[in-house]
């Protein structure tokens, strides 16, 4: 007679968490009917905000979630370019005003910001919201939201001395200096200069953190101010610190700053 061989069933529990779940931890979980219908409730949420994690759910081990997220987050895209162009051909037949040409440079810059992009599109995105920047800041030179997201784009596209010069430009209009902290980290990162950026981390650290996550456009270019700032003056994209600079002073949690971010690098 052969050799006797058992199989052992392994029983999952597929008992519900009574506790409230975030789409993630639900894609994260080994329900799969409950990762498709995450996926379908995503239509209802914010599309902007619905792209990263479709992002993920199109790797998903599924094949029904993977199909359900990639339709959902191709329809997304195409509508947000869609949007895009509309804009491009209505700025054609307009008198192509400062607002017009930032409003546009916004959405440019909001596409390469999700994160969705390649990157050879992406450098075709921030060059042309730079090239709407400069023409909007031609028309209105002392606008310094345009200023500030031209920073944005400089930073964004590797281009260190046309940032270093808005950032001085931003400083000499009076734009709060513990808003540009952090973006001229970025940009002592990108030149390697460690000492420069370690100055400008502690400067970032002792920014209230209330003012280093508050929403855009509060209390950031001075009171009764009507220009705005967009979108993520408080997120520039940050790095993890070099161990050099983090074993300097091992007493000052300077790195605490860069950590906090360190996913979004």
């Amino acid at each position: 007679m052969g050799d006797r061989q058992v199989v052992t069933r392994v029983e999952f529990d597929e008992t519900p968490d009574p506790r409230p779940q975030s789409v993630l931890q639900i894609l994260s979980g080994r329900n799969m009917e409950r990762r498709r219908r995450a996926i379908i409730g995503l239509r209802h949420v914010d599309s902007k905000k619905a792209l990263p994690v479709l992002q993920k759910a199109i790797q998903d081990s599924d094949e029904q979630v993977r199909l359900l997220a990639q339709t959902q987050f191709n329809k997304i895209l195409a509508a947000l370019e869609l949007a895009v162009k509309k804009m491009e051909a209505e700025l054609t037949q307009s008198a192509r005003d400062s607002s017009q040409l930032l409003q546009l440079a916004e959405q440019y810059h909001e596409l390469v910001h999700l994160g969705v992009s390649s990157p050879e599109t992406e450098t075709v995105y921030l060059d042309r919201a730079s090239e709407l920047l400069r023409e909007a800041l031609a028309k209105d030179p002392e606008n310094r939201t345009i200023r500030f997201l031209l920073l944005k784009c400089a930073v964004k596209s590797g281009q260190v001395p046309a940032a270093k010069a808005m950032c001085q430009s931003l400083k000499a209009g009076g734009f709060q200096p513990e808003f540009l902290a952090a973006w001229e980290a970025e940009i002592h990162f990108q030149e390697r200069d460690w000492d420069s950026l370690r100055e400008a981390l502690l400067e970032v650290d002792q920014v209230p953190e209330e003012k280093r996550r508050g929403d855009a456009g509060e209390g950031l270019v001075g009171e009764g101010e009507a220009e705005r700032v967009p979108g993520d003056q408080a997120h520039p994209p940050c790095r993890v610190l070099p161990p050099e600079l983090l074993a300097a002073d091992p007493e000052h949690p300077v790195g605490e700053v860069h950590a906090d971010h360190a996913a979004d690098a």
